[in-house]
């Protein structure tokens, strides 16, 4: 078995050829990028657990923008966390992203469609979801789509963040509610 340092340069070396934009990162057996890796720009020191995946779709309104997913530099992404683009992601430098987590920009669109339309062909709605540098998202969170998470801000595990979050706070919970101010 190839030794986890070479796999992940002969990895990002392939993702490169297909145009991936990365500086130096890290990545473990099992982090894919399974279509559109020329939409994605990951800064310096960034590093991927077992299990990451970066998903890409391609709609009409999407196929000029330069890049869907936007990762700064030094940020940590823990193992089976799924990032789910078809809009834009961005996730500031120096965050941390625990175990099972999803980060979406987009849902299907089913408001003034009829009872019987077919769930598959229901149009996709994007709108930009943000996350600030210095943010720590716990184990087993979803973030939706529209969301931005404001700088050093913390968000505990198990939440599900549907609307913005400013910076410096601590938010927890079903829907994701502050809880205290780091200030």
């Amino acid at each position: 078995m190839i030794h986890e340092k070479i796999y992940s340069r002969i990895y990002t070396f392939f993702l490169a050829i297909k145009g991936l934009k990365a500086g130096k990162i890290g990545i473990r057996y099992g982090f894919d990028i399974p279509r559109l890796p020329h939409k994605i720009k990951i800064g310096n020191r960034s590093n991927f657990d077992r299990g990451v995946s970066l998903i890409l779709s391609k709609t009409d309104e999407n196929h000029e923008t330069d890049f869907l997913i936007e990762i700064g530099d030094q940020v940590y992404i823990n193992k089976y966390t799924i990032i789910d683009a078809t809009t834009s992601i961005k996730i500031g430098s120096n965050t941390m992203i625990g175990p099972h987590c999803y980060i979406t920009d987009h849902d299907h669109d089913f408001k003034n469609k009829a009872i019987d339309s077919k769930i598959g062909e229901l149009p996709i709605s994007g709108k930009v979801t943000t996350i600030e540098n210095n943010v720590w998202i716990g184990s087993g969170v979803t973030i939706l789509k529209g969301v931005t998470i404001g700088e050093n801000s913390i968000i505990g595990a198990g939440s599900v963040v549907t609307k913005s979050i400013p910076k410096n706070v601590v938010a927890v919970g079903n829907p994701c509610r502050i809880i205290k101010d780091r200030k």
